[in-house]
């Protein structure tokens, strides 16, 4: 299957159809950097002025390499890697991915202001 068709939702415009020579065609002229980005948020309640936690990976889309079963992680290359998330050691994906990230981001926030955490 073209790597448009994974992208795009059916049917896609006559207008991609023809453009397609090969997925290597498309990748290059049409995404040549990526960008993957995960956001948490916490508001200690209603009124109160959300903290926002962004996590970001840069990279590009490339044809899919690795398993196919998650997601985009076959096609997103991760800036600084030749491997795409899905070749990946999961540990090394979790560490640079965008949802690590923000997490790390949100670890930090608590550890530093541990009273924020909500009691059960």
């Amino acid at each position: 299957m073209p790597l448009l068709q994974r992208l795009l939702p059916p049917p896609l415009p006559p207008s991609i159809h023809g453009c397609m020579h090969s997925a290597d065609d498309v990748v290059a002229e049409f995404f040549p950097c990526a960008s993957q980005q995960c956001i948490f948020a916490y508001a200690e309640g209603p009124g109160v002025e959300p903290v926002v936690f962004v996590g970001r990976t840069e990279g590009k889309i490339v044809p899919a390499r690795g398993p196919l079963d998650f997601g985009w992680d076959p096609i997103f290359e991760p800036d600084g890697y030749d491997k795409t998330y899905a070749e990946l050691d999961k540990e090394i994906k979790n560490t640079i991915s965008h949802r690590g990230r923000s997490l790390e981001k949100v670890k930090a926030y608590f550890k530093e202001h541990p009273e924020a955490i909500p009691k059960a």
